[in-house]
């Protein structure tokens, strides 16, 4: 989910997202690197000038010659022009070198702000677009059709069946790849960048083509590092997922040092595309941000630090509760039937306000109930969870945040 800046009177409040629901009342992703405008260029590039001392000090020593020289105050012997004229030229051509540079700046930029990249989108909203443009390079333009009587945590790769049999009746939706200018991005929306690509925004990553999620990542353009990073996506604790999918024994069991890897999960992009749709407003357009639910035990897993430590050990207890009752219920897996959007809570991102950080960052990603009158899932998330602006995908075919 990009993250961009948001206006001066929210700069120090926490952000709060909701997944795939884009934010037109904060500013889109455009930047501006460039110092001037056609306007603006003369006053502020002559200031810069003079604030040198050099040449404020000739401007000075100009001026008292013309004093001399058209007053009667004192008489100059020294025409003002023999230092007005060099200090005119030397003026004349810093200011084409700053405008030259300044231009190719506003190329950059340009450049940067008109570049394509892809999000996420429902099919029925881009019917209705007559200006959305379809990405037909991925999964050769064909929609995404997300069955909504499964659920978010399950994968193809579950030892049980992925669900019981869909009701009659069951609901779907479909999910399209549309090209957007980079700068069109708004705080929210669900984006796809693919290997060797720039990240057009500041984003959480939810999946991609690597193990459990992750990625890697060049930051030369920001910290001058060539070596690259891996990044993981937030995910639920194994074990509570095992059992959710009912491949392990109870919760009260486990012991937290008692976590051993499993092999890791690779998922396809329509695997994923399916998975992060079914938690976010792609599925439920009118969807409640999930910390609005009455089960929500608010601040079960604080900002900052390890994801899955911070979520096993602080909302251990409402997952403990959710599964006792779970065992005794045959649909564990299932939400009780939808009868609207209102009903259903969505995946909400809450995030530090911007900062100059790069190397550090404090959010949390509270993940919807899996039943109707279940608890929310709390995850902490880190470093290792961001893919900041201006880094580079690398030896990961596509990531989706």
């Amino acid at each position: 989910m990009g993250l961009g800046p948001s206006k001066d009177f929210e700069d120090d409040r926490d952000r709060v997202l909701l997944a795939g629901k884009p934010d037109y009342d904060r500013c889109n992703n455009r930047i501006t690197t460039s110092k001037y405008t056609l306007l603006s260029f003369i006053p502020i590039a002559v200031l810069e000038q003079f604030r040198r001392f050099a040449n404020l000090y000739f401007l000075g020593v100009g001026g008292i010659m013309a004093l001399g020289t058209y007053t009667t105050v004192f008489q100059s012997a020294i025409s003002p022009w023999t230092t007005l004229g060099p200090l005119a030229a030397v003026i004349s051509f810093s200011l084409l070198i700053e405008g030259s540079a300044d231009r190719k700046r506003h190329i950059s930029d340009e450049q940067t702000n008109n570049a394509p990249c892809v999000i996420l989108r429902r099919s029925d909203e881009m019917a209705e677009d007559p200006d959305a443009d379809r990405e037909d390079s991925i999964l050769n333009g064909k929609d995404v059709i997300v069955s909504l009587d499964k659920q978010y945590f399950q994968t193809s790769n579950n030892r049980t069946p992925e669900t019981p049999a869909p009701r009659s009746g069951g609901t779907s939706v479909k999910i399209a790849f549309q090209q957007v200018r980079r700068m069109d991005i708004r705080q929210g929306h669900l984006v796809l960048i693919k290997n060797r690509e720039m990240v057009p925004a500041d984003m959480i990553i939810l999946a991609s083509s690597g193990d459990n999620g992750s990625a890697y990542i060049e930051t030369s353009s920001i910290d001058g590092e060539t070596n690259l990073k891996l990044r993981t996506s937030p995910d639920l604790p194994r074990k509570v997922q095992r059992f959710l999918r009912g491949a392990a024994p109870p919760l009260e069991t486990f012991e937290e040092e008692d976590e051993e890897d499993e092999p890791g999960k690779i998922e396809t992009l329509e695997q994923a595309t399916k998975r992060v749709t079914r938690f976010s407003t792609l599925a439920y357009p009118d969807g409640i941000s999930a910390l609005e639910n009455p089960n929500y035990g608010g601040e079960a897993a604080s900002l900052g630090g390890s994801a899955k430590r911070s979520f096993f050990s602080a909302g251990l207890d409402s997952v403990r509760g959710f599964v006792t009752e779970s065992i005794r219920s045959p649909s564990n897996l299932r939400m009780s039937e939808r009868e609207d959007d209102k009903n259903n809570y969505v995946a909400t991102l809450t995030s530090e306000p911007p900062n100059p950080h790069v190397n550090t960052f404090s959010g949390k990603l509270t993940l919807p109930p899996v039943e109707r009158e279940g608890p929310c899932f709390d995850i902490s998330l880190g470093a290792e969870n961001i893919l900041l602006r201006g880094a580079v995908l690398r030896n990961t075919e596509w990531a989706i945040g």
